[in-house]
């Protein structure tokens, strides 16, 4: 996969997700693109990143910032997890706001554990009481020639 102007001038981690690789990406920032939660979406990381995780075939975006679990899917697939419950004070969710397919969210102290096996991605939110917050299996995809997997 041959990159473009706009992803040389993002930097070097760019080369790993264009790289032929594994057929599983998982990519862990701070900051994420959509919150429904006190600091919000960051119009500015999805302009930059939203692009290349959509292109390089992302399977799984991990963030914090916002004290709160949320899931979203973006228009191509590619799910965006906001697992920030792990100890300071939490934030309220909020309604309303303007992101792609919201699938879960909850104000509550939490882990988040990702298992990758050879036909999927299992990934579970789990609370301090133990309780299933949320839960999806995401498929591995399939490989569709010289430069990886597919969508």
């Amino acid at each position: 996969m041959s990159r473009t102007t706009a992803d040389r001038r993002r930097g070097p981690g760019v080369d790993r997700l264009s790289a032929a690789g594994p057929p599983v990406r998982v990519v862990v920032f701070h900051q994420p693109a959509w919150s429904c939660s006190r600091h919000g979406s960051a119009p500015a990381v999805d302009a930059r990143w939203g692009p290349v995780l959509e292109r390089h075939r992302v399977t799984l975006v991990l963030n914090g910032h916002d004290h709160t679990y949320q899931r979203f899917t973006s228009a191509h697939g590619v799910t965006h997890i906001v697992t920030g419950g792990g100890g300071a004070a939490l934030y309220p969710v909020g309604s309303g706001c303007r992101t792609p397919h919201s699938a879960a969210a909850a104000s509550r102290r939490h882990f988040t554990a990702v298992e990758v096996t050879a036909t999927r991605v299992t990934v579970t939110a789990v609370s301090d009481d133990g309780a299933v917050l949320d839960r999806i299996v995401l498929p591995v995809p399939r490989p569709s020639g010289p430069h990886g997997p597919s969508r």
